[in-house]
């Protein structure tokens, strides 16, 4: 891997590590719901429970409607006084977008057949998901400076808050709304920590005005249509789920989707830390974009192989423990997903990319194609093949998606992607593959799969001890030259 931008890998190693932890709690919480409500009313109560959240998702992208990607790319390029007045001015559009999402909701969920408890669930959790977008606005504010410690913490200490009030309803015996209720929760503490962090990074209010709401809607708009297309790819086969297959069907899916869900903040994170210095790079220099590009496609490559190759072997278990006997359809399932999350991490880097590079119609107009494609495919597939075709969809449409990105960046800037360096570590994860089909009980077959892989990545030279100096000594320096080798 070659050019990396300082304090990037730094940065990613604080937040993996908040992310790793908040992760784990985040499956226990999962793990209690799922348990909780499926001994107290079957595998559809918690179906009952993936609807709201369903409903949930798609509020929190139609009230985003590309602001955070607008207001990260415009950050980056400004000053801490600059910085503040466009957070102010994007906070303002992003109130009254949530209030557009909330009446649009409240609408749809009045009108399709579901019952009361979904209606309440939606309503109460959109005080989660206000809170959450807020949190999103501030953590642009984290990603410009790399300085990831702090939104972390706070990550970590409301899913821990969530945690800890779904134990107590689960003791209490609680339903539906009283877990909707645990996640509004860990939503306002997660929000309350960064809000306390930040504000040593934003100045006060300016009286120089910031820019206009038409230019930012002018930004953001086709971002936001994009981000509804993605939500439809990811959201549309839930929701037809629920309209179209018995609640139960929906809980086998909704479980394995929510694993997916949660691993998903990797890709997303990296991306998130790439993209104000890909935004730079983009409009100084092209050849270093398409360096930084080059090595940060090495650099997902090496941890998408581990990453795809753990959850796929380790499914039966991870099913066991978060849902138990009752969840079994769920384990062919989460090993399609598995796959599509290999997809996704690509996705997600070509589309950051294409984004820094001022590709946002192209995306555009691919993701409106891609899901026009995802909805047809599952109205024909879904009645028929339930919640397996619904996976098997997703992988397909976000393996079109991920090829689609780079297809887009690809004319536009080349950059290195079949390189000696991605041969070698493909190698690895082909030592990977063998050791995976040894004749062993899983855990130790999977202990010696990442074992070997990263002895081979060792051995074929991708890291060794002089690389792995040289990226210590590059989290060292400061400013924007680039860094060392990987």
């Amino acid at each position: 891997m070659s050019v990396l931008p300082p304090r990037l890998l730094s940065g990613a190693a604080v937040s993996t590590f908040g992310r790793v932890l908040g992760t784990l709690v985040s499956v226990l919480t999962v793990g209690v719901v799922t348990r909780s409500l499926a001994a107290g009313g079957g595998v559809a109560a918690y179906g009952t429970y993936a609807t709201i959240f369903a409903f949930l998702a798609v509020a929190a992208v139609v009230a985003d409607g590309g602001l955070y990607l607008v207001f990260t790319k415009w950050a980056a390029r400004e000053d801490a006084e600059g910085e503040s007045r466009i957070f102010q001015a994007v906070l303002r559009l992003r109130f009254v977008s949530l209030g557009v999402a909330l009446f649009l909701l409240a609408t749809v969920v009045s009108v399709l057949p579901y019952p009361a408890v979904v209606r309440a669930g939606v309503l109460l959790g959109t005080v989660g998901v206000g809170s959450q977008l807020v949190t999103q606005l501030l953590l642009g504010v984290f990603q410009k400076r790399l300085r990831m410690l702090a939104p972390a913490v706070s990550e970590v200490l409301g899913r821990g808050a969530t945690l800890l009030f779904s134990l107590l309803i689960s003791w209490r015996g609680g339903g539906v709304l009283a877990f909707v209720g645990a996640f509004v929760v860990g939503a306002l503490v997660t929000l309350v920590g960064n809000l306390l962090a930040v504000r040593r990074f934003l100045t006060a209010p300016s009286a120089h005005p910031g820019p206009r709401a038409s230019a930012v809607i002018r930004e953001a708009w086709p971002l936001g249509l994009m981000l509804i297309c993605w939500l439809l790819v990811f959201r549309v086969d839930s929701v037809l789920l629920s309209l179209f297959r018995p609640p139960e069907e929906l809980g086998w899916y909704a479980l394995p989707y929510k694993v997916l869900e949660s691993l998903l903040f990797f890709p997303a994170m990296i991306g998130g830390l790439l993209l104000p210095a890909l935004s730079k790079e983009a409009i100084a220099e092209k050849r270093r974009f398409s360096e930084a590009l080059s090595a940060a496609t090495s650099l997902f490559l090496v941890l998408t192989i581990p990453t795809v190759a753990l959850l796929f072997l380790s499914a039966p278990w991870v099913i066991a423990v978060l849902g138990g006997p009752g969840f079994s359809p769920s384990v062919p399932v989460l090993r399609i997903l598995a796959v599509a999350l290999g997809t996704l991490f690509f996705g997600n880097l070509y589309g950051n990319s294409a984004i820094a590079l001022g590709a946002q119609r192209s995306l555009l107009r691919a993701a409106m194609i891609l899901a026009l494609f995802n909805i047809l495919v599952n109205l024909v597939i879904i009645p028929r093949y339930s919640f397996f075709g619904a996976a098997w969809t997703t992988l397909g449409t976000e393996l079109l998606s991920a090829l689609t990105a780079f297809g887009i960046v690809w004319r536009r800037v080349r950059f290195t992607f079949f390189s000696a360096p991605n041969w070698h570590i493909a190698s690895a994860g082909g030592v990977l593959l063998l050791v995976s089909f040894l004749p062993l009980p899983s855990s130790l077959r999977i202990m010696m799969s990442v074992s070997a892989y990263a002895a081979a990545l060792w051995v074929l030279g991708v890291l060794t001890p002089r690389r792995l100096a040289a990226l210590l000594r590059a989290q060292r320096l400061s400013g924007s030259s680039p860094v060392g080798e990987l």
